[in-house]
């Protein structure tokens, strides 16, 4: 479905702008991910008639602004919104930054062979956007961008590290000189900007100009890394990470392990709990399954540091202490690694971190296959129903997690010799 020939038809008669992350891309060659289309007048009959002629739903995102969404068949976002201020040069002038600002009439887009173009000198840029993206630099519009919407403080974050770009010093000054503004956000504004910005590799000047700021203390209440030793460890924690390529190889979400990286120095010094940090990040409103994902790796990393001497010696702790059901051990070894690279710990310590994740990962292994339920052993041993059903079953797990019962047929003598029908306990 050709919807750019249906958009630059109803353009006719309307007046409509190509503007902010759309050129950006375009000018970098980046992946086009979505169209924002400024409609200067009658929005709603634009985003009507675009939306019945392609048989897609309008989705309302913004109801008070007037910012719609309409999803074609290719999967392409296009967002209709309308200006801010009276006309095309005001809107530019309350974007965040200059890479933003740019726009171009929408009948200057065309489309061939799944390509967009875009004549350079069609193009409306009031704030030299071009010449930054050119530089690579991140500027601000105006020096009152971080009052008017402070999300924009970890927004410049996000730009600087997934387009590689460094921040404008006049620009870092004043974000760095606003950071207490972001309290004033809303907490999903926040949790969204910050899964934007972390599901990337962390750049080491991202990282460095984020820690040198102060941010963690404003989001997370928590100065650890205002210490110049602490901040080397995560940083050189990081190169390991990128070194290693790690994020390519991980189970969980990029985003997680990357707020592991954070918060594992302040949780192994004791700066804050991680009850203290489930809190933090169930206000953020990150969802209840991510968080538990984030608390169980967190813990089992304190407890593998506490207690590595006796995990190497008495495997049974490794399962009663560490045997989660959504744990990936991979990255739980991903992490200790880059921490004790970074705090040059010696190889000894590492074989010891292998050896546990090791066992770990056998223990899943073993237990992944699932043999018997509680129906079955119901079945067996006649039992009605009851509670030591699910203790039989979590008997069943830690003996097979072991390597003492393997296989169904092991199982199941177990059962009948261990629990006769005479004897139900």
């Amino acid at each position: 479905m050709n919807y750019l020939s249906i958009l630059k038809n109803i353009s006719k008669q309307h007046t409509i702008y190509i503007v902010g992350g759309f050129i950006r891309d375009y000018l970098m060659d980046n992946k086009i991910k979505d169209i924002d289309l400024l409609v200067m007048s009658d929005l709603d009959s634009v985003v009507d008639e675009f939306s019945k002629k392609i048989n897609k739903k309008k989705i309302v995102l913004d109801e008070v602004r007037g910012v719609y969404r309409v999803i074609p068949d290719d999967n392409i976002c296009i967002d209709f919104s309308n200006p801010v201020g009276q006309d095309l040069h005001q809107d530019l002038g309350c974007r965040d930054f200059t890479c933003n600002s740019i726009a171009v009439k929408l009948d200057e887009l065309s489309q061939i062979d799944n390509r967009y173009y875009i004549e350079k000198d069609k193009m409306i840029d009031p704030y030299a956007g071009i010449k930054d993206i050119e530089n690579n630099v991140l500027r601000m519009v105006k020096s009152d961008f971080i009052v008017n919407d402070p999300i924009r403080i970890l927004r410049a974050y996000r730009f600087s590290n997934n387009l590689e770009f460094n921040i404008d010093q006049n620009t870092l000054r004043i974000i760095n000189n606003n950071l207490k503004l972001i309290k004033s956000t809303k907490n999903e504004r926040i949790k969204e900007e910050l899964i934007k910005l972390l599901n990337n590799k962390l750049k080491s000047k991202t990282l460095h100009n984020f820690l040198n700021s102060k941010l963690m203390r404003y989001l997370f209440n928590i100065n650890t890394y205002e210490r110049s030793k602490q901040k080397e460890i995560l940083l050189k924690q990081n190169e390991y990470i990128l070194e290693k390529r790690v994020l390519r190889n991980l189970r969980m979400k990029k985003y997680l392990f990357n707020l592991l990286q954070l918060f594992l120095l302040p949780i192994i010094k004791n700066v804050v709990t991680i009850d203290e940090v489930e809190n933090i990040f169930l206000n953020y409103t990150f969802s209840k399954k991510d968080v538990k994902i984030f608390k169980d790796h967190l813990w089992s990393c304190k407890m593998i540091l506490k207690n590595m001497v006796l995990y190497n010696k008495q495997v049974q702790l490794i399962y009663q202490d560490l045997f989660i059901k959504d744990i990936y051990p991979d990255d739980i070894k991903y992490l200790l690694l880059s921490y004790f690279e970074s705090t040059k710990r010696n190889e000894d310590i590492k074989d010891k971190v292998i050896y546990i994740v090791e066992k770990l990962k056998l223990m899943h292994k073993r237990t992944k296959p699932k043999i018997i339920d509680g129906e079955q052993i119901k079945e067996i041993l006649d039992l009605q129903e009851s509670k030591i059903i699910g203790d039989i079953l979590e008997i069943i797990r830690r003996k097979r997690a072991l390597g003492l019962l393997k296989g169904s047929e092991e199982v199941y003598n177990y059962l009948e010799n261990t629990f006769n029908k005479n004897n139900k306990s």
